[in-house]
């Protein structure tokens, strides 16, 4: 996915905002990144609140982002505005913003610019504890996989705010993930810990080498596993990972191909069906190669040229019998 071509919709909770709620319009305004659809959602306000919003959006209607004003007929609380807005995004991502917060004009395109990078489900950024006269930097841990992120939530040092995360839609979608219509207090816990649960679960690796030796790498992989990852390697000679252990490489197949013609190609494959980054390279996952010697690993851009490189990973895979992996001590 390209990077202009990711919408992002934010969604905007409004009630009785209408102190805060200029800081908030300005900040998103002077996003970097253009390709928005802003949903806010006035849950009956009894202030200015609504009258700011419609002049904002009468103000700004012809520029290059999309603004949408959402009503309660009745208040109904911050959970179920959440919901309503979640109903009618349509963006690619979901990022959330407090009628009295205020984001940095870079925020969204660092987030996207991650993602396009990475292909992930949920980045998170750090934040700014403001008050009247100063304001505090605050922190969040790093993590690498989903289990880990979840540690971390429930062990107290990471924040699960909604407004730290920009979220792939679909995991709301494909899940039923909402929020609990009057629970009010702690719903951006509950969400952001079940969108965590469900992140990466279609996570996908491919691989086609002539070896895989490498300590390192096997760790790696071993850890994606228990990330829930789903790993494919197509190894024609040597591979020191044993697939099949149980909380350990229970995700992984290892697939030997062996036969009159000499298989040399490597082709690597990350992410999900439909969203697969493909590289060729002249590596195989060995201490050689990974420690005394230069290699060259590319990606593959071109959608013809990457689709034929799936379906030969595909060929290889229906034509070879799942190996009982021959297995050895890395050095």
């Amino acid at each position: 996915m390209n990077i202009g071509n990711i919408t992002i919709s934010v969604i905007i909770p409004v009630y009785n905002a209408s102190v805060t709620l200029p800081h908030c319009l300005e900040s998103l305004h002077k996003q970097t990144y253009r390709n928005l659809e802003l949903l806010f959602v006035d849950d009956c306000s009894t202030d200015e609140s609504l009258y700011i919003l419609t002049s904002y959006a009468e103000q700004f209607a012809e520029i290059d982002f999309t603004i949408r004003i959402l009503q309660h007929e009745r208040n109904r609380g911050v959970a179920a505005a959440r919901n309503t807005a979640l109903k009618c995004a349509t963006g690619d991502y979901i990022y959330y913003v407090d009628a009295d917060d205020s984001i940095e004009p870079h925020t969204l395109e660092c987030l996207v610019n991650e993602i396009n990078h990475k292909g992930l489900d949920i980045v998170g950024h750090e934040w700014y504890l403001t008050f009247n006269s100063n304001a505090r930097y605050m922190k969040q841990p790093a993590y690498t996989t989903s289990v880990e992120a979840l540690r971390k939530m429930m062990g107290g040092v990471m924040r699960w705010n909604l407004w730290l995360f920009l979220v792939r839609r679909s995991l709301y979608v494909e899940n039923d993930i909402r929020f609990t219509e009057g629970l009010n207090m702690g719903e951006d816990m509950m969400v952001m810990m079940k969108l965590f649960i469900c992140a990466g679960k279609d996570a996908y690796i491919g691989l086609k080498m002539n070896a895989l030796t490498d300590k390192k790498i096997i760790d790696r992989l071993i850890e994606a596993s228990c990330a829930g990852v789903k790993i494919d390697l197509i190894i024609r000679g040597i591979c020191c990972l044993i697939p099949g252990v149980k909380d350990a490489t229970e995700n992984i197949r290892v697939i030997s191909i062996v036969g009159r013609f000499l298989e040399h190609s490597r082709i690597y494959i990350f992410g999900s069906k439909g969203r697969e980054k493909v590289y060729i390279a002249s590596a195989d996952y060995m201490t050689r190669n990974t420690l005394r010697r230069v290699e060259v690993a590319a990606p593959v851009c071109d959608p013809a040229i990457k689709e034929r490189l799936l379906e030969m990973f595909r060929m290889a895979d229906r034509q070879s019998p799942v190996s009982q992996s021959t297995s050895c001590t890395p050095r």
